[in-house]
């Protein structure tokens, strides 16, 4: 359990088998990194931050990223999954003040692995990379909040397969894209677009191989300012 104002000093790293758990915790001055650990879970923490605020890599595996607040990054994306990474869960975080989201999987990521689910998160003003996603085997994104994207909202590259669907969109510039040079697939299914561009799709994605429920697309805005 975390509480107060901590200063991380760097780079924090957490161990396998650990879950931080924040009562009113400020995290400032770094980063947490999970290198080939597994079985972590992050709740309930405000990262505030002037880089990258986690970092999942090494082959880590079942990660989850839940209830917390992310703010700042400036050209670094909040959260990185990247080199391996796999079974990664982001779940009801409110990102903020930023201009990069989220990144999965990097230019050195073979295809494969890489597989992460990210819903109900509120992205607000947050400019791309919601996330910008290369070479994952399988990325769901659901149920989201998007406010006031500037650049984009989710981009798939490099032969990633990236599912969108139950999206609230407003106000982004784009939706849902694809790379022009080293383009990945996209399916948008059941998205509400509000003063945004519509989808740029490609090729074809599976189900994710998990029993899931959606909430209904015009909800999701109150229920993720709510509750994110």
């Amino acid at each position: 359990e975390v509480n107060g104002k901590v200063d991380l000093g760097g780079d924090m790293h957490v161990a396998s088998d650990t879950t931080l758990v924040g009562d009113e915790a400020v995290l400032s001055g770094g980063r947490l990194v999970m290198d080939d650990v597994h079985n972590v879970i992050l709740d309930g923490l405000e990262i505030e931050t002037d880089g990258a605020a986690v970092a999942v890599r090494g082959n880590t595996h079942h990660v989850w990223v839940h209830g917390s607040t992310l703010t700042g990054g400036e050209d670094d994306p909040l959260v990185s999954v990247t080199e391996g990474a796999d079974h990664v869960t982001l779940s009801w975080n409110h990102f903020r003040e930023a201009t990069s989201a989220l990144d999965i999987g990097g230019s050195d990521d073979d295809p494969g692995a890489l597989r992460v689910t990210v819903h109900h998160n509120f992205f607000d003003g947050t400019s791309s990379r919601h996330p910008r996603v290369r070479s994952a085997e399988h990325v769901h994104v659901f149920n989201n909040y998007f406010r006031s994207n500037d650049e984009y909202g989710v981009r798939s590259t490099h032969r990633a397969n990236v599912l969108v669907e139950g999206n609230y969109f407003e106000s982004t510039a784009l939706s849902v894209s694809t790379e022009e040079d080293e383009p990945g697939n996209a399916v948008a299914r059941d998205n509400l677009l509000v003063d945004s561009e519509q989808p740029e799709t490609r090729g074809n994605v599976s189900d994710p191989p998990y029993a899931y429920e959606l909430d209904g697309t015009a909800e999701v805005p109150e229920l993720v300012r709510a509750r994110a």
